[in-house]
């Protein structure tokens, strides 16, 4: 019974491994346009970016989030909720 169960959740594993591999990769860095909103960014990289940092300085607000796994990460600046710029980091 243990030893079913622990396949179970092998197999989960690995089918989460698949769906997500090479989700920071180069394909996905050039689908993140400028003048997107996180909405949409987030429709391409998963709810999983985290906040590097936040600052106002007046009415302009500055965001930068960050996904990323063993396969590089992504970060994305916003300004004003657009994205401003983009860079990826590879392992």
């Amino acid at each position: 019974m243990e030893a079913e169960a622990a396949e179970r959740r092998a197999v989960g594993l690995q089918f989460v491994r698949d769906l997500h591999q090479g989700r920071f990769d180069l394909d996905y860095y050039r689908r993140i346009e400028i003048g997107m909103d996180l909405e949409q960014v987030t429709a391409h990289l998963g709810d999983s970016g985290k906040e590097v940092s936040r600052s106002t300085e007046g009415p302009t607000t500055t965001l930068v989030m960050e996904w990323g796994d063993e396969t590089g990460s992504i970060s994305v600046t916003f300004l004003d909720g657009k994205v401003s710029a983009k860079s990826k980091k590879s392992p």
